[in-house]
């Protein structure tokens, strides 16, 4: 610690002196003891006037780096000079810069990497994505195209036609509790193979054919090739429900519907069905 006390003196003092021809051949005390003479010494102060900013700032920087060698004695036997001094401040910067951007390579490196790594997940996750898209896409048309030549396959294997939708109010006296829609359907099996149920929806529409009711039908009824069956049921009608307040609005002898096939058995274990 007394040496970077006696450094700043030895700044000072050099200001105030005379240049030296050749100031960095002047030597450097190899103690401790003897840096005191650097300090006093006339010549020491008119070599280190006469060195430029640059190296009176590597000789200042590398006798403060050095101090704890002069005070463990590690350049005891070793004399150096002032040009020396510097020129050995000038490597140890350059070696301790090329380190320094060594590793600010690597870590630059590692960071592209890094970085390189992300964008191709991102990469790889949008490709997948994409991908999944396409296969989810072929899916729907393929699932489509088996529903249109399932519904193909199912209109001509079996007809519905709507003969007769009647809305019935309640009547306490003949104890009907509740409104009901009277439905008949004909039936008629265009098939080689003896009907032994069906399921579907009746859409009503209105006279613009928009949609105004779907019913769910399901029954179990035989009906042999080529022969047609009236088949008559009664669905809930709840007037609270909106759809059923439009339902009965409608002109119900000119009501509009389509039939919507789900599932056909037959009696010999076959089933045509619409798939999901």
């Amino acid at each position: 610690m007394k040496l970077q006390y006696l450094i700043i003196p030895l700044m000072c003092l050099a200001l105030a002196a005379c240049r030296d021809p050749d100031p960095k051949s002047v030597s450097l005390p190899t103690n401790n003891n003897s840096i005191l003479d650097v300090v006093e010494a006339y010549q020491a102060k008119r070599a280190i006037q006469a060195l430029s900013e640059t190296d009176r700032t590597l000789l200042q920087t590398y006798l403060v780096r050095t101090a704890m060698d002069y005070a463990l004695d590690e350049h005891k036997g070793k004399p150096i000079n002032i040009g020396e001094a510097i020129i050995a401040q000038q490597a140890w910067q350059d070696e301790q810069n090329a380190k320094a951007a060594k590793q600010q390579a690597i870590k630059d490196e590692e960071e592209a990497a890094k970085q390189q790594a992300i964008r191709e997940a991102e990469v790889a996750q949008q490709q997948a994505i994409k991908d999944n898209e396409a296969k989810q896409r072929a899916l729907l048309e393929e699932i489509s195209q088996k529903k249109t030549e399932a519904l193909a396959i199912m209109n001509a294997a079996l007809t519905a036609n709507l003969v007769s939708f009647k809305l019935k109010k309640k009547n306490y006296k003949k104890k009907i509790y509740s409104d009901y829609i009277d439905i008949e359907l004909v039936i008629k099996n265009n098939g080689e193979s003896d009907l032994s149920g069906f399921k579907g929806a009746l859409v009503i529409k209105d006279t613009m054919g928009n949609p105004v009711k779907t019913l769910e039908i399901s029954a179990s009824l035989e009906v042999e090739p080529g022969q047609a069956v009236l088949y008559t049921t009664k669905l809930d009608h709840n007037s609270l429900l909106e759809e059923d307040k439009l339902l009965a609005t409608l002109d119900l002898e000119k009501v509009h519907y389509e039939w919507i096939p789900s599932v056909y058995t037959f009696k010999s274990g076959e089933t045509l069905k619409i798939p999901t």
